[in-house]
Formats: structure tokens, sequence, C-alpha cells
């Protein structure tokens, strides 16, 4: 934007000299960037053809960016504000540097000035797609998730308006933990049935009140409507619930009532083989304290992929119960299985940022449903 500025100029500046102080030429020979390689030299030229030009509106807006790349965000804004005071700017112009003095605002912490600039400029832009995301994400900051669905539906963005939905309504809940109310939860699977996290929460419920029935129905309609890819994201989400009380890093210990276990198993039974899904059932098969199961469920998940090492490190872990081990063996060999339980085991598949949590949204690179399990 920088250079298009300067060569926007280049008819009405006047030509520089070739000859420039000695000073100058051996200060950047003694060290300093040469001249348009340094951020604050480009400031400092722009600043000066902002002077000597004003009608140049491109460099204002140049300058104001690079105020804010710099963190100078008191700079940045005043930039912006000379720039709108102005009476004969253009619409066009005048809505760009309302949305650049939101961003500005919005990196200064000053969230309802970002608001504010955000909706002037909406005002003359209409409801442009970079706007509008920009007000989501402004809405989302603010906790008004309810808003940015309505911005993500105007984006024609189901599957963000969904995730602002479940937002909405478990800020909306009494309990910290569990939506008691599925009306909000409901709307966001009209809204896009393949909301992993939508499913999720109503299963939590299910769960929560022990509606068995309800959990079988609505999980086995879950799996129908989720990518195949994702529906592991229900298993580890209901698991993290139903062990919130122990350590999150020893799974594979009975602790449950066998009703949401026998509920799970079911389903998965009749599912199409996925080594994925077969290790999440060895872990339900130990709440039945059926260990015979749950190898038989771990042997099936390494017949699928054979490098699936969280499988192996349980099987080995079973198998170990049954023989005849010297405690220190015993002992180091808990200190591995525990190391291997701690490594963070979801990656976002667009970036490859590794989580130990499950997300819909990745934090790195914005990326939608991009989870996937370590394997």
């Amino acid at each position: 934007m920088i250079i298009r500025a300067l060569q926007s100029l280049g008819s009405r500046l006047p030509l520089f000299r070739r000859e420039r102080p000695k000073q100058a030429l051996i200060s950047y020979r003694q060290g300093r960037p040469f001249p348009y390689t340094d951020t604050q030299t480009a400031i400092d030229e722009l600043s000066r053809l902002a002077k000597n030009t004003p009608e140049a509106v491109e460099v204002f807006l140049a300058l104001g960016n690079l105020h804010r790349a710099q963190g100078d965000f008191e700079r940045a804004i005043r930039v912006r504000k000379t720039l709108t005071a102005r009476p004969d700017l253009e619409p066009q112009y005048r809505a760009k540097s309302l949305y650049e003095l939101g961003l500005d605002y919005r990196r200064a912490g000053f969230l309802d000035r970002a608001g504010e600039a955000f909706e002037k400029s909406r005002e003359l832009t209409g409801d442009d797609p970079v706007l509008l995301e920009e007000m989501a994400g402004l809405a989302a900051a603010s906790g008004e998730y309810s808003t940015a669905a309505d911005y993500y539906r105007l984006l024609k963005n189901p599957l963000a308006q969904s995730h602002y939905l479940v937002q909405q309504a478990k800020a909306e809940t009494e309990s910290d933990r569990v939506v008691t109310d599925k009306t909000l939860l409901k709307k966001a699977i009209r809204t896009y049935p393949g909301s992993a996290e939508a499913w999720l929460e109503i299963l939590i419920r299910d769960c929560s009140f022990g509606a068995w029935s309800s959990m079988a129905s609505d999980f086995r309609q879950a799996l129908k409507h989720i990518d195949p890819g994702l529906c592991f994201v229900l298993l580890e989400g209901l698991i993290r619930y139903l062990v919130s009380q122990k350590d999150e890093n020893e799974i594979f210990t009975p602790n449950l009532a066998p009703e949401p276990a026998q509920v799970l198993l079911d389903a998965l039974a009749k599912r199409e083989p996925d080594p994925i899904l077969s290790y999440y059932a060895a872990w339900l098969a130990l709440q039945l304290a059926d260990t015979q199961l749950a190898l038989s469920w771990l042997h099936r998940c390494l017949d699928l992929d054979a490098d699936f090492w969280p499988a192996r490190v349980e099987l080995v872990a079973l198998q170990s119960q049954s023989e005849e081990l010297s405690l220190e063996f015993k002992a180091q060999l808990d200190i591995i299985f525990r190391y291997c339980r701690r490594q963070r085991r979801f990656l976002c598949r667009a970036c490859g940022l590794r989580r130990e949590q499950i997300f819909f949204l990745c934090s790195r690179c914005h990326s939608w449903h991009s989870i996937a399990f370590v394997k």
C-alpha cells in the first residue's frame, strides 16, 4: 500500500536532488538501516509526504497503518481522525478511514469506540463482508454472541453462526457446565446440522439429566450429521465432562456409571470400523469393567492403523497388569504411561497448532472444524 501511495504521488512530487548531505550518507554507513527498509524511516518519509501533499489520502492511510503496526495506536488514531474530519473527503475514503479507525481502537482495547467507528463505516459501505467479519469478531470479544451470530447470518456462514448460538446458550445458562434450555442448541443444529459443538452440548445435557434413551437417540443423530472425521470430538468432549473430577491424564480407569458407556458402545458397535472411535470404545469398555472387550477394541484399532501410538500405549498398560513385574519396573512403566498421556493429542490441520483440548475454531489461523487427532 505504501509503494502504491508513493507511485501515485510521483507525478506531483518534485524530483529529489542526487546530492545528499555527506553527514546523512555517513550515518547510514555507520550501521543505520538503509532508507525505506526501516519502519521508522518509512514513517518519517510518509509524514513528510503527508505534510507536503495533504490531498494524498493514500499516504495518510498508509501512515496510520504503519503507526498501528508499531503499536503507536495514539498516533494512528490521530491520523485517522484528521483524515475523517475533512469535509471534502470522498465517501469511499471516509468509509475506509473509519474502518481503519475501528481497527485502531480495537487493537488499543477501546471496544465501544471501535464499534462506533465500524457502524459509521457500515452506513457508508453497507454490508461489506470484510467489515461484517470485523464487527462479528468485535461482538464476540464483547460477549455479545447473539449479535455475532446475526453478523455471520448476513455473511452466510452457518457454521460460525451456529458456533455463536451455542456460545449464547452457554452464556445464558445458570450452570457453568450444562445448558438446561435446548432451544438455542436446536436452533444451532437447524442452522448447521453438522455442528459438533451443538451436538456435544446436547449430549452433555442428556447425560447430566440421566436421560439415557434421549442420549442414545441424539448420539445416533449426531453421528449421521457430523463429518466422520469429527465424530471423535463428541466422545472426547463427553469423556472430559464425565471424568471432570479426575486427573485429566488418567482416563483409562473405571469411574463412571455404566449407563452412558453402554449407550455409546452400542452405537459405536454399529459404525463402520474406525481407529479413533475404536480407541475411545476401549475406554468405554473399561467403564463397564470389561477388560477383554477393551483389549478387543484396542486390537481392532491397531489392525486398522498400526501406528496409532495412543492405543498401543494403553494396550501395553492393560497387558502389564497381568504380568509379574517388579515394583521398580512397574513404577518406571507408570511414569512412561503418564508422560505419553500428557502429550498434546489434537492439532489444526490448517496451521499445525497443537492443543491439549478439543477446539472448534483454531486460535491461531481461525479455521473452523480443522481439528485432527494425533495418532
